[in-house]
């Protein structure tokens, strides 16, 4: 007995496959696609500045990339993946369509391995975001408090300062009490009477160094455009300044307050009144 062959069967079993196989292709070029151009390139990139950079990463960051890394670079494991998972999807499809009544779950199903990859893309991104952000933030969180240090600190040294020392190479030179040789402090910046002149300017702060930093930008003449870098430092009602001569290099700055063989000058102030004139 001869069974005899069903073209129909044939036919129908071929319409079956070939959707399923379709849409199973069409779900695999767009892993690859994802995987190649985006864990390829962006991740890839990332990646290598990271490692330069030294920053330490959320553990949602390090788990979302310990994946990327796997796919980037481990190929062979990559691509037996992503065949296992053509070959799935291709079986699900399949028996998902050789029922009318299951479509609505094999639209769900198509929509489902579309929706997964795209939505772990869009994880990685803002996981990856997150280092930078938690940068920023500890970044603008320093800034504002150097700022409002700086802020105290510049209340702090507003005022009127009369000299009461200067010393120079070691040397102390004596200031009479009749001196009106002093520094005059305010927001808008100094005010220096000298014997020979008055110096006016602004005032930079840097409180960041040890000692503390403060930059003379003169307005004035005979010194316009002169900048000097000093140290200083306030103790109880007393402001000790200390910075190069005139004739040093613009860009020396004391280490530590003292004159002796270098080119520093020591200017000690004692506090007037509060107000800057």
């Amino acid at each position: 007995m001869t069974s005899k062959h069903d073209p129909s069967k044939s036919l129908r079993a071929a319409t079956e496959v070939r959707p399923a196989v379709a849409g199973a292709l069409i779900h695999g070029a767009l892993w690859c696609t994802i995987a190649t151009w985006w864990g390829g390139t962006w991740v890839s990139d990332y990646l290598s500045e990271i490692r330069s950079s030294g920053l330490i990463l959320p553990a949602v960051t390090e788990r979302a990339l310990t994946i990327w890394q796997a796919l980037i670079y481990r190929p062979i494991l990559s691509i037996s993946a992503l065949l296992v998972l053509i070959i799935v999807d291709g079986i699900v499809l399949l028996v998902l369509g050789r029922s009318t009544r299951l479509r609505i779950v094999r639209e769900f199903w198509s929509g489902m391995v579309v929706a997964i990859p795209i939505a772990f893309v869009l994880y990685s991104g803002v996981v990856m975001i997150m280092p930078y952000q938690i940068m920023y933030a500890a970044l603008t969180k320093t800034n504002w408090a150097h700022e409002q240090a700086k802020s105290q600190e510049g209340q702090l040294l507003c005022g009127s300062w009369k000299l009461i020392k200067f010393e120079q190479d070691g040397n102390v030179v004596a200031v009479g009490q009749d001196s009106k040789d002093g520094i005059q402090i305010s927001a808008e910046g100094y005010r220096w009477r000298k014997a020979e002149h008055d110096e006016t300017g602004t005032l930079q702060l840097d409180l960041r160094s040890v000692p503390k930093r403060l930059q003379f930008f003169s307005t004035s003449d005979p010194d316009l455009g002169s900048v000097r870098n000093a140290i200083y430092k306030v103790e109880g009602d007393q402001l000790t300044i200390c910075l190069p001569m005139a004739d040093a290099y613009v860009d020396d700055l004391p280490i530590q307050f003292e004159t002796r063989g270098n080119k520093n000058e020591l200017f000690v102030f004692k506090r007037g009144a509060r107000k800057a004139i």
